[in-house]
């Protein structure tokens, strides 16, 4: 029973998973991909299972209400089966997998994005793996000392985080493990390559969406195995291109440049162009 149960999930379940860096455009990448009609992204944008498996019915957490607007009856609308299905059913393995069903056997290739999963824990990557080990994965990235500072700016906009806070305890902030994790991109992309296999994940920089948008977009279609949009594509703003408002302390770059240049020069190694960029910019910062 337990091993029909299981083919039927990796027979319905999720053909991708987006797990971009937290702050490096996976709004953007969602509103690119809702327009692909041969894709299919769940209707709560992050579903944030495999992160919050001590949710035992969404339900229950108002932040999770809050985040999924569940009182709109518009959006409920939309798809009451499946909004009906994931707020008020147990959360399980066969739940999750059932979310992705429907539209699976409508012919369409379905996925979710959470970016948290980028920082999951082995044992919750080794979980994801027993259940979908043929899953795509597109993991996207940011510079990240810009993305440390949208992070601090939108944790004091959120009042997380004092905004008149010296350069000295923003530094404590982002070196601290909940925020610096997110930006450890190679720990990321080792976990998941060593489990999924490098030609199944996908590498993208959030520094492509602002310079070539349609290529990045097509690229991505491609790994899928969805056709490319080119010109038909609606171009979105990018989210979070100007978030962050003034430029971050100079010391606080100086600090972050010295913590991310080893994994940003390894990151350039393997991928060119844009990383390159960062640690050039790195250098500059630290004077070598």
């Amino acid at each position: 029973m337990a091993c029909l149960l299981l083919k039927d999930m990796r027979e319905n379940g999720p053909h991708f998973i987006v797990i971009g860096a937290q702050r490096s455009g996976t709004t953007w990448l969602h509103r690119v991909m809702t327009q692909h009609d041969q894709l299919w992204l769940t209707p709560v944008k992050e579903l944030h299972y495999f992160d919050k498996q001590e949710l035992r019915l969404g339900v229950m957490s108002a932040y999770e209400r809050n985040r999924a607007r569940f009182w709109s009856p518009r959006r409920l609308m939309l798809d009451p089966r499946w909004y009906c299905r994931y707020w008020f059913l147990p959360r399980s393995d066969e739940w999750y997998g059932k979310l992705f069903r429907r539209a699976r056997q409508k012919g369409k290739i379905t996925g979710e994005i959470t970016p948290a999963y980028a920082v999951l824990p082995e044992k919750e990557w080794d979980h994801l793996y027993s259940l979908f080990p043929d899953v795509r994965l597109v993991f996207i990235m940011r510079d990240p000392i810009i993305r440390t500072w949208s992070a601090l700016r939108n944790n004091m906009k959120k009042g997380r985080l004092n905004s008149a806070s010296s350069v000295d305890e923003l530094v404590a902030q982002a070196s601290g493990f909940s925020m610096a994790s997110r930006s450890d991109y190679l720990r990321t992309i080792k976990t998941v390559e060593s489990r999924f296999g490098a030609d199944r994940v996908h590498c993208c920089f959030f520094e492509q969406l602002l310079s070539d948008p349609t290529e990045l977009a097509d690229s991505l279609f491609q790994f899928l195995g969805a056709k490319p949009m080119g010109e038909a594509l609606n171009i979105p703003p990018a989210v979070n291109s100007a978030a962050g408002g003034d430029a971050p302390p100079f010391a606080l770059q100086q600090a972050l440049a010295e913590q991310y240049l080893p994994m940003v020069d390894e990151l350039a190694e393997r991928f060119g162009e844009v990383p390159l960029s960062w640690a050039n910019r790195y250098r500059n910062l630290l004077g070598v």
